[in-house]
């Protein structure tokens, strides 16, 4: 605690803040005293906004009136009721007996939004015509409404909920208010317990319990979600007014502790241990193991910030607690520092749930193999996990086995193919000493993979090699129709050197054979070295991201460019590579480029150690000859509007590509060729926008691409990084059309001289950051510094200068940007002083200087700088002595100062 009281008085020391304590409930004087002192170091100015539902909290923390948040209004709260209890289009259409109705139920939810929207979805289901006025005559009527308190509004809206919808979100009140809950947790969560029902055997168990989630968000019984790309709820919240009702129902059956020591009741049956150190966990053992009835402990991320690998520690405890709680359902034991497994784990025959995440434990010892009711088995990140228990296929009810970053792993044992049940495997690691083929000693091999048709999420194949008894076709990877991310990394056990046509051919004969289903989203190919890949890639038209790495022999790539969904492009590491496509230059000028297809979805292209790479396509010599001469190199395709990153590294011999004028985050350039930004951004030329082949991505209309003919290139830009560009010499005019530009990195440009023209035009730019140009000097001409800082840099708020040695002085006309708030120099190793006029740094907060051992002093004028709060020196051997404190001859000018940091 004190720790954290010491980070806190530095974190404001001398600083203006403004702290936001949200739902409070402490009434405690004393704890609000002690906190008020801690907060006292701040700067003037500061305040604390606390928002609470305690007017208790609101009295002993106010230092002025309470804002009371009233309700909604009348009109608004019956918008709102109409908006969720009717169908679409209805909303209009009502009765006026309907409506008075409706008025009179609004009424009693208090202009309380949750009960508004929690009534309104129970009645949803009801028909207004028939239904409504039973409702409020016969249980909303009889509901006792006070003014603070709408539990019993919402627990009418629960008891309204099928039971096995009741069970769920009862259960799922065992989390703490305000926790991030993953729902594909919660679901094996549910299961475990039996919640989870289903009509039709064909059913899947996971998407059943997904729906009766989807039911519970409906209803408003779960908040704030998260979703991932195709839409899927992955995340979310549960108000804390529906927790306090799931806390009224749940009683002492349900324990919700948050590190205290006190004996756990008897008759509890599920606890979750938030924020337990392993020491904590053996202070309540005691109490733990005597709750005969318990059927869930649950321990997420429990000691995350410590040495999760640590090989000694909780056996016993664990051992303990497995020996005396027969009915566990739920068991989880992440983080508790096990490095061997209990054997009385083997006696807990109601398990369903295991997590032995982030242990370090060598082997899953065979004891585990007895839960024959096991569902979910997690040993993510178990780090020094060597080998799985060979009578695996024991588990004949496992659903789940999540086996991420066990690195360690050697092989999949036999028989894990016989797991019928199992919907999740996230890696399948094959032994580095055998054959595909399973009767191989060693392990199971890919046709394991062959009869396991209902994994689904993402499936990791590691150490693929060609020296096979049995095709990969055995994986039957074309029939896993619900996988939807597939990984395949090869092992290195052909030099590349020795790599003939016959090996790559061979190469192409297994990639060919491991042909994914359809509806794969995801597909990574790594160390893969055969030629060229194979033409299913064409047909997987569902495709969202792909990435091909280490690929060293690949010289041709399938039409990627067709591939309707795909949104993200990574190529990394394919040495033979040339050109991207097999197809000759065409120009967008020609007939046939407006039915060109051109990557309609890209929104990320990553480009990196492609160092053959020389374009896009191969040219002949006509073309090439004939876009010389009439710089044709203007009409290159497009990528679509909708690219908004793009990522060029170690690509040196990079000349030509299609124009990116739409990106719209992230641009970087690191050691290629500057003509390829050259390239798109003269689509602006003589100061006006220039009409360019516009191909606007599938989701825009018609309307928005016939308005886009005219578009000055990279406006939309936000950030861009130049990093060893070795033919830049400056930053040219036509970086004007970048308006939004808010970044600026520039590194290790050899040949850059000067940031003049370009830099006068990024008037949006909030941050600069320049590394290692040996040749440029900021100060080789008045009139251009001027010109740069005065007007144009007017919201530069962090400027870093790093490794220039020009530079004698800080630049001429920096004063002006009155905006700046962080200033960095580091290892400038020629400079000598800072300015007088750096006293116009009005906003300056943060000044760090390093490795700058030719600056001897600090100018007097720095005690002008009223904003200043930090002031770092380190390895400035003439100015360090110069600052000690009270001791120093610059110490006056700089003891004002909150924070100084000397080294």
């Amino acid at each position: 605690m004190e720790r954290l009281q010491q980070i806190l008085r530095k974190k404001i020391n001398g600083k203006r803040y403004l702290l936001v304590l949200d739902d409070i409930w402490n009434e405690e004087q004393e704890k609000w005293n002690y906190l008020k002192r801690l907060l006292l170091d701040g700067g003037a100015g500061s305040k604390v906004i606390v928002t609470t539902r305690s007017k208790v909290v609101a009295r002993i923390t106010g230092t002025m009136p309470a804002y009371d948040l009233k309700a909604m209004n009348k009109e608004k709260s019956w918008a709102l009721f109409k908006k969720i209890a009717l169908e679409q289009g209805r909303e209009s259409n009502i009765s006026c007996n309907i409506s008075e109705i409706g008025k009179r139920i609004v009424d009693k939810c208090g202009g309380n939004p949750l009960a508004i929207k929690t009534i309104g979805a129970l009645l949803r289901l009801k028909s207004p015509e028939t239904e409504w006025s039973l409702f409020m005559e016969r249980e909303f009527s009889q509901i006792p409404q006070t003014e603070d308190d709408i539990i019993p509004t919402l627990k009418l809206s629960y008891d309204h909920l099928p039971s096995s919808l009741k069970q769920c979100f009862v259960y799922s009140s065992l989390f703490p208010k305000d926790h991030v809950i993953d729902i594909e947790i919660l679901v094996q969560l549910w299961m475990a317990q039996g919640f989870i029902k289903r009509s039709d055997p064909n059913d899947c168990l996971e998407d059943v319990g997904y729906e009766f989630f989807k039911e519970l968000l409906w209803r408003s019984f779960f908040e704030e979600v998260e979703t991932d790309e195709n839409g899927n709820v992955t995340k979310c919240k549960m108000h804390d007014l529906m927790h306090d009702l799931a806390e009224s129902i749940t009683s002492s059956e349900f324990d919700r502790r948050n590190g205290i020591a006190v004996p756990i009741n008897r008759r509890t049956r599920h606890v979750f241990l938030y924020e337990y150190g392993f020491d904590l966990v053996r202070k309540i053992q005691p109490s733990l193991i005597h709750a005969k009835k318990m059927r869930t402990i649950l321990r997420p991320d429990a000691d995350g910030w410590q040495s999760w690998y640590t090989i000694t520690g909780g056996e016993s405890t664990w051992d303990a607690i497995a020996l005396n709680l027969k009915l566990l359902r739920t068991l989880d034991l992440q983080y508790c520092h096990i490095g061997k497994v209990p054997k009385s784990i083997g006696k807990l025959k109601h398990l369903r749930y295991l997590d032995l995440s982030y242990n370090g434990f060598k082997v899953l010892p065979h004891c585990v193999t007895r839960l024959h009711n096991l569902q979910t088995l997690k040993l993510s990140w178990c780090d020094h996990l060597q080998v799985l228990p060979k009578d695996i296929n024991k588990l004949i009810n496992l659903r789940s086995l999540e086996i991420d970053g066990c690195l360690s792993l050697k092989y999949m044992p036999r028989g894990i193919g016989e797991l019928s049940s199992l919907c999740k495997l996230s890696k399948f690691t094959l032994s580095k000493r055998m054959s595909f083929f399973s009767t191989h000693q060693g392990g199971g091999g890919l046709d394991e993979l062959g009869r396991l048709n209902n994994l689904r999420g993402s499936l990791k194949i590691k150490n693929l090699r060609i020296h096979a008894i049995v095709q990969p076709m055995d994986a039957n990877l074309r029939e896993k129709q619900h996988l939807r991310s597939l990984s395949l990394s090869w092992i290195e056990d052909v030099k590349l050197e020795e790599i003939t046509e016959a090996v790559a051919k061979r190469y192409d004969m297994q990639l060919n054979a491991l042909q994914p289903h359809p509806n794969l989203k995801d597909l990574s190919i790594e160390s893969y070295h055969g030629v060229r890949f194979p033409n299913w890639f064409e047909s997987h038209i569902n495709l969202v991201t792909l990435c091909l790495g280490s690929c060293y022999k690949c010289q041709h790539l399938p039409p990627l460019h067709q591939l309707p969904c795909l949104k993200e492009l990574w190529l990394y590491k394919l040495d033979a590579l040339e050109y991207v496509s097999k197809d000759e230059y065409l120009s967008c000028s020609s007939s046939s480029s407006s039915t060109l297809i051109f990557f309609p979805s890209l929104e990320r292209l990553d480009l990196k150690y492609l160092s053959n790479l020389k374009g896009w396509w191969r040219r002949s010599d006509s073309s090439s000859a004939t876009a010389s001469s009439s710089h044709d190199d203007l009409m290159l395709p497009i990528f679509p509007d909708c690219l908004s990153d793009l990522i060029i590294q170690h690509c040196p011999s990079l000349t030509c590509m299609p124009l990116f004028p739409y990106v719209s985050q992230r641009l970087e350039l690191r050691n290629t060729s500057w003509k390829p930004f050259e390239q798109t951004i003269l689509s602006v030329s003589g100061g006006g926008a220039r009409p360019i082949n516009v191909q606007p991505s599938s989701s825009s209309s018609s309307s928005s691409s016939s308005t886009s003919s005219y578009y000055s290139p990279l406006r939309k830009l936000t950030s861009l990084a130049i990093h060893s560009i070795h033919d830049l010499q400056f930053l040219p005019d036509e970086l004007k059309s970048l308006t939004s530009l808010k970044d600026l990195h520039i590194g290790y440009c050899q040949e850059l001289k000067s940031l003049y023209p370009g830099i006068q035009h990024l008037t949006s730019l909030q941050s600069l950051r320049i590394e290692n140009c040996k040749k440029l000097d900021m100060c080789d001409n008045k009139a251009h510094a001027i010109t740069m800082w005065q007007q144009p840099l007017k919201r530069l708020q962090t400027l870093s200068i790093d490794g220039l040695p020009q530079l004698l002085g800080l630049p001429i006309g920096l004063q002006h940007l009155n905006s700046l708030q962080k200033l960095y120099i580091y290892r400038c190793h020629n400079l000598v002083s800072l300015p007088e006029s750096i006293k116009s740094l009005i906003s300056l907060q943060y000044l760090k200087l390093y490795d700058c051992p030719k600056l001897a002093s600090l100018p007097e004028e720095i005690t002008s700088l009223i904003s200043l709060h930090t002031l770092e020196i380190q390895f400035c051997g003439a100015l360090s002595p110069r600052c000690e404190r009270e001791t120093g001859e610059d110490w006056p000018q700089i003891s004002h100062i909150p924070d100084l940091r000397i080294h």
